[in-house]
């Protein structure tokens, strides 16, 4: 039989004590206690945003209105009006991770997407582009924010989507 017992407390407003107790009840009586220390969380920041339309093509591009700082979260929501798919990419050479798979709506011929880059790399203002597999049939939405304080190792919680 094994015992786990997991307490967290904070200690100071910047430092948080977690402590795991595993305690295998053997018949040697022996136990093991394992601590560890986090920085606290942080809470995510807005910073700034932007967006742009289009009604044809297959690239539509977004540039932040002020420079973007070094370690911050890029979040990019994307909507299209066709079945193809999307890759995000821009010009600090940030790596996007789809947060979400597409979502069909509208009869299922649009299509709506998140992506993100964490820990982003900073080069000024950063201008983001959705390229589009399949031209645009009717328009396509790009919004792009930036935030602070995201979680560096695991910047997403979690994610669900619905159309209807």
């Amino acid at each position: 039989m094994i015992s786990v017992l997991r307490v967290v407390r904070r200690v100071t407003p910047t430092l948080v004590l977690v402590g795991v107790m595993v305690l295998p009840l053997l018949s040697s009586g022996a136990a093991s206690l394992s601590l560890m220390t986090a920085e606290a969380a942080t809470s995510p920041s807005f910073i700034q945003a932007n967006a742009a339309k289009s009604t044809s093509g297959t690239a539509l591009s977004a540039t932040f209105p002020s420079a973007n700082a070094a370690g911050n979260t890029i979040v990019v929501f994307v909507v299209w009006s066709n079945t193809g798919s999307v890759a995000v990419s821009d010009t600090s050479r940030n790596t996007y991770q789809p947060a979400t798979s597409p979502t069909a709506w509208r009869g299922g011929g649009w299509r709506a997407q998140v992506w993100y880059a964490n820990q982003i790399q900073s080069s000024g203002s950063t201008t983001v582009t959705a390229t589009f597999a399949t031209p645009l049939s009717g328009s396509g939405l790009l919004y792009i924010h930036e935030y602070s304080g995201v979680d560096q190792l695991n910047p997403l919680d979690g994610t669900t989507s619905a159309s209807g």
